[in-house]
C-alpha cells in the first residue's frame, strides 16, 4: 500500500508550496523520523510519502477519496482549505470523506478568523484524527506534521492489519473477508461487472486432526492457504471462511472462467506434499463456484448459498473436484 497524501484547496500556490516542501525534503523527513520515533532508517524510509494528488473543490476531493478507497490504496493524510468558494468549505468536506474514510488524518488549513476548533467538530462529527495547521505555515510546520501523522497512520494500519489478519494462515479473517465482499459486491453492481467466488473446503481433515495430531492439521491449514494464495491473481482476495474452509473472491470473472481457475486450485493444492515423520501425506480440496449477477436482484447471502450448495454437491460428489452452480 502506498502512502498518499490528497491536498484540497481552491488556491494553486498552496499546493505548489506543500508538493515542493515535500517532494523536495526526502532526506530531512528520514532523519526527523530518526530523531522523533528513534528507530532506523530502513524502517523510516517506509513513512515516505509516495505521491500526492491535488483537488480545488471539496466535491472534486471527495470523489478521489472515493476511488482511492475503492482502489485499496487510501490516503494517508488529506490537507483540507477552510474556505474554498463557490464549493463546499472545509469542514463540509470533512464531514463527507469521514463517511467514507474514518482512518485518514485530516489537517485544516486555517486562518485566525475562521471557525473555532468546538465548531469544526461538531459540523464534522468526530473529534479524532483532525489536526490544525495555521496559515501562513512554515515549511518545517508541513515537515513535521507529514512525519508525525505519516507514522502514527502507518503504527494503526500495521494493528487494525493485526485485527483483519486470521493468526493461523495469514488471510483475511472472517469479518474482514465479508466487509470486502460488500465492498465488491457494490463496485460489481455500479459498473456492472460481474464477479465470482470460491468456497473452498479440505478433504477428510478431521482425520489430519485425529491421526496426526493438531500440530499436522494446523501445518495443513497453512499450506493449503499459501498454495491458494500462489494459485490465484493478485487482485483476487481471499479469506478464511470457518475451520477448514477458505473463500476467495475472483473480480471482474465470469463462472466459466472462475471454474477453470478453482481447477487449478485444485490441481496445485492435489500435488501439495505435507512431510510427517520419514512419509509424505497428501490433501485435496472440493470447491464450490458461483457467480454474482449484478443486473439481477442477487445478493450476498446468494451468491454465498450457491456457492455452498456447489460445494456440498463436489463433497457428495466423491470430493476432489470443483462444481459450480449459477442457481
Amino acid at each position: 500500500m502506498s502512502r498518499k497524501i490528497l491536498l484540497v484547496d481552491d488556491d494553486k500556490n498552496i499546493h505548489l508550496a506543500i508538493k515542493t516542501i515535500i517532494q523536495k525534503k526526502r532526506n530531512n523527513f528520514i532523519e526527523m523520523a530518526r530523531n522523533l520515533f528513534d528507530e532506523s532508517s530502513d524502517q523510516m524510509s517506509e513513512i515516505l510519502v509516495d505521491h500526492v494528488d491535488s483537488a480545488f473543490q471539496g466535491e472534486e476531493g471527495l470523489e478521489l477519496v472515493k476511488n482511492a478507497i475503492e482502489q485499496g490504496d487510501p490516503y494517508t493524510i488529506i490537507f483540507l482549505d477552510m474556505r474554498m468558494p463557490p464549493g463546499w468549505d472545509g469542514t463540509r468536506t470533512a464531514a463527507e470523506i469521514r463517511k467514507v474514510d474514518s482512518d485518514v488524518m485530516l489537517v485544516f488549513l486555517t486562518a485566525y478568523s475562521d471557525k473555532n476548533p468546538e465548531e469544526i467538530y461538531a459540523e464534522v462529527g468526530s473529534v479524532e484524527k483532525i489536526f490544525y495547521l495555521k496559515k501562513p505555515f512554515d515549511p518545517s510546520e508541513i515537515e513535521t506534521i507529514v512525519t508525525s501523522l505519516t507514522y502514527s497512520y502507518e503504527q494503526e494500519r500495521k494493528l487494525r492489519l493485526l485485527a483483519m489478519t486470521d493468526g493461523l494462515t495469514g488471510l483475511n479473517n472472517r469479518r474482514h473477508f465479508m466487509s470486502l465482499l460488500e465492498q465488491e459486491l457494490r463496485k460489481s453492481k455500479r459498473y456492472k461487472r460481474t464477479l465470482s467466488i470460491l468456497l473452498t473446503d479440505i478433504d477428510h481433515f478431521k482425520q489430519f486432526n485425529d491421526s496426526y495430531g493438531h500440530q499436522l492439521g494446523d501445518d495443513v491449514l497453512r499450506q493449503v492457504s499459501q498454495s491458494s494464495i500462489q494459485s490465484l491473481r493478485e487482485s483476487d482476495i481471499n479469506g478464511r471462511y470457518g475451520g477448514e474452509e477458505f473463500i476467495f473472491i475472483l473480480p471482474e470473472t465470469d463462472l466459466q472462467q472462475a471454474a477453470i481457475v478453482a481447477e487449478k486450485l485444485r490441481k496445485n493444492i492435489e500435488q501439495l506434499e505435507i512431510p510427517w515423520k520419514k512419509s509424505m501425506l497428501s490433501v485435496s480440496v472440493s470447491i464450490g463456484v458461483s457467480q454474482f449477477q449484478p443486473d439481477k436482484e442477487d445478493t450476498m447471502e446468494q451468491l454465498i448459498g450457491r456457492a455452498d450448495r456447489a460445494l456440498y454437491h463436489a463433497k457428495d460428489s466423491g470430493r476432489n473436484q470443483v462444481c459450480a452452480s449459477d442457481s
